[in-house]
Order: C-alpha cells, then sequence, then structure tokens
C-alpha cells in the first residue's frame, strides 16, 4: 500500500508538485542535483513531523539506514530516534541495522563520521 503524498494538506513548491507517491518522494533523495536532495529531506523531516508517515513506509526508511552513500545514511540515521518515537520503525529493526551505523563511526569523510558521533551523543 503506497502513501499518497496529494491526501495530505499542506502546500508544495513546484518541485513537489510531480511526485505522487512516497516513493517519488524518496528516490529525489538519490538525485545528483544537491538542491533536489536537500528540499527531499526537509520534505521528509517535516512530514516525519507531522505523521504523514505510517509504519507502512518503514522499508524506505530501512533501505535508507543502508544506502551505500554514507551521507544519505548518515542523515537518515539522524532520524532514527523520530521514526522510532512515531511507531514507524521498531527498535529491533533498528538493531539489525547497526552494523551500518557503525561503519558511519570510522568514515574516511569527516563530515559524515562528525554526524555519526553526534548522533552517538544525543
Amino acid at each position: 500500500m503506497n502513501s499518497s503524498l496529494g491526501k495530505l494538506s499542506f502546500k508544495v513548491p513546484l518541485l513537489f508538485s510531480l511526485i505522487e507517491t512516497m516513493q517519488d518522494l524518496f528516490e529525489l533523495l538519490r538525485s545528483d542535483d544537491m538542491d533536489k536532495r536537500r528540499a527531499a529531506q526537509a520534505k521528509i523531516r517535516e512530514l516525519l513531523v507531522i505523521g504523514a508517515f505510517t509504519r507502512d513506509d518503514s522499508r524506505y526508511f530501512l533501505e535508507l539506514l543502508e544506502s551505500s552513500d554514507e551521507r544519505l545514511r548518515a542523515w537518515a540515521w539522524g532520524l532514527v530516534y523520530h521514526l522510532l518515537d512515531k511507531g514507524i520503525l521498531t527498535l529491533d529493526e533498528v538493531k539489525e541495522e547497526k552494523k551500518y551505523f557503525l561503519e558511519l563511526l570510522e568514515s574516511k569523510d569527516e563530515e559524515v563520521r562528525s554526524s555519526a558521533w553526534h548522533n552517538v551523543e544525543d
């Protein structure tokens, strides 16, 4: 069952007017265009805060926690507490993905490593 963004009542910029499903939104996170990526990240964070995601959307977030793109993966791990709090992910699911988080703590990319350690401190 796909969650539909069209059912949500919020203003969307032109970039988001073409998005019909959560899948479309999550695909923007993989865009080579950094502006699109940042816009998608902001929209996902906004939707998470207002409770637009459900347990049915967990697969998208689990994929992000395993992403081969370390910066995207680090960003996703920054959402884990919210995902747990909203019931989108379970603690057991997060524990199963912890090896992907641990890799970030030793990343060669200083920004990624710093972001991961910041999440440890929280």
